[in-house]
C-alpha cells in the first residue's frame, strides 16, 4: 500500500501544477469579462443608432405620405381646372359663332343700305308719304344697323372677357402641372432616401442581433469558466 507521506509528497507536487491552472483560467476569465463589457458599451452604441436610423426612416415616411397627399390634392385641382376650360371653351365656340352671324347679318345690312341707300330714300319721297313718316322709316334702318353693331360690339368684349378668363386658366393649370412635376421629383428623391434609410436600420438591426448573441455566449462562457475556477481553488 502506498503510505501516507508517499501520498503527501504526490499532493506537494501537484500543488504548483493546480495553481498554473487556476492562474491561467482566472486570465482567462478576465479576458472573457473584459470583452463582455466592450460588447456591451457596443449594444449600448448600436441600440442608439438603429432608434436614430428608425426615427430618420420615419421623418423620411412621413414626408413621403405628406407629397402623397399633395399630389392627390394636385390631381385634384387639375381635373377641375380641365373641366373649367371645357366650359369655357364651348362658351367660346358658341360666342365665335354668334360673332360670326351677327357680323353677317350686320354687313348684309350694310351692304344693302350702301347699294341701295340713295334709291329707297328716292322712293321714300316719291311715295306722297307725310315727310315726317318718311325720316321715321329712315331713322329706323339706322337704328336696326346701330343695334345689330352695339350687339356685336358686346359679343366681341364678351369673347375679349372669355378669352381672358380662358388664358387665367390656362396659367393656372400650367402652374399646377409645374408643382406637380416638382412634388413628384421630390417624392422621388424621398422615396430613393427611404430606400437608403431603411438599408441602414436594416445593417443596424442585424449587427445588433449579431452582438446580442455574442453576449449570450460570452456570459455562458464567463459561467463555465466561473465554475471551473472554483473547482480547482476548491481542490
Amino acid at each position: 500500500m502506498i503510505s501516507a507521506q508517499r501520498i503527501f509528497i504526490a499532493l506537494l507536487c501537484c500543488l504548483p501544477l493546480f495553481g498554473a491552472a487556476q492562474a491561467g483560467e482566472k486570465d482567462k476569465l478576465d479576458s472573457l469579462r473584459k470583452r463582455i463589457s466592450a460588447v456591451k458599451v457596443e449594444i449600448d452604441k448600436s441600440s442608439e443608432s438603429k432608434a436614430d436610423a428608425a426615427d430618420a426612416l420615419k421623418e423620411s415616411e412621413v414626408a413621403i405620405s405628406n407629397i402623397n397627399r399633395k399630389l392627390a390634392k394636385l390631381k385634384k385641382q387639375k381635373k377641375q381646372v380641365d373641366l373649367r376650360l371645357d366650359e369655357l371653351t364651348t362658351q367660346e365656340s358658341e360666342l365665335n359663332r354668334k360673332v360670326a352671324l351677327q357680323r353677317a347679318q350686320l354687313g348684309k345690312l350694310l351692304n344693302h343700305q350702301y347699294l341701295n341707300g340713295e334709291q329707297e330714300y328716292l322712293k321714300l319721297l316719291l311715295s306722297n308719304q307725310n315727310p315726317s313718316q318718311v325720316a321715321r322709316e329712315l331713322q329706323y334702318f339706322t337704328y336696326i344697323a346701330r343695334k345689330r353693331a352695339g350687339f356685336l360690339a358686346t359679343l366681341r368684349e364678351d369673347l375679349a372677357s372669355l378669352n381672358q378668363i380662358s388664358n387665367s386658366v390656362r396659367e393656372q393649370r400650367a402652374e399646377i402641372e409645374v408643382l406637380h412635376s416638382k412634388q413628384a421629383g421630390h417624392k422621388s428623391s424621398l422615396n430613393k432616401q427611404r430606400r437608403a434609410r431603411k438599408g441602414v436600420l436594416t445593417k443596424i438591426s442585424r449587427q445588433l442581433n449579431r452582438q446580442r448573441r455574442e453576449i449570450k455566449k460570452l456570459k455562458r462562457d464567463e459561467n463555465r469558466l466561473s465554475r471551473l475556477v472554483r473547482k480547482i481553488a476548491d481542490a
